[in-house]
């Protein structure tokens, strides 16, 4: 599948469509209306399964790309090309107090 998202729709009539192809090419009767009703029911589950797979995929690969970005932003500031991100307040308070009680026990 080439494309990134699809609906589950066109999964379910992708799914009947080759469920009926292969019913077709094998020597059965023809199918009744409550044979294409269970192909349908059928194809519904189906597509729905694919589909969550599917969601997981790109949820997996949006992460990987999430982590591969983060790395990349970091090897950036090691060489030079970015500037590291301001630091919180608080961590720089705290650097400050441990210099300073550092000093006074001297």
């Amino acid at each position: 599948m080439a494309r990134n998202k699809i609906s589950k729709k066109e999964l379910r009539e992708m799914v009947t469509g080759s469920m009926r192809e292969a019913l077709e090419g094998l020597q059965l009767p023809k199918a009744s209306r409550k044979i294409r009703k269970l192909l349908d029911r059928s194809a519904k589950k189906i597509a729905a399964e694919y589909s969550d797979l599917l969601k997981a995929e790109r949820k997996k690969e949006k992460k990987e790309k999430k982590k591969s970005a983060d790395l990349t932003y970091v090897e950036d500031v090691l060489i030079g090309k970015k500037k590291a991100r301001k630091q919180a307040p608080a961590l720089l308070a705290e650097e400050a107090h441990s210099e300073t009680v550092g000093i006074s026990d001297r």
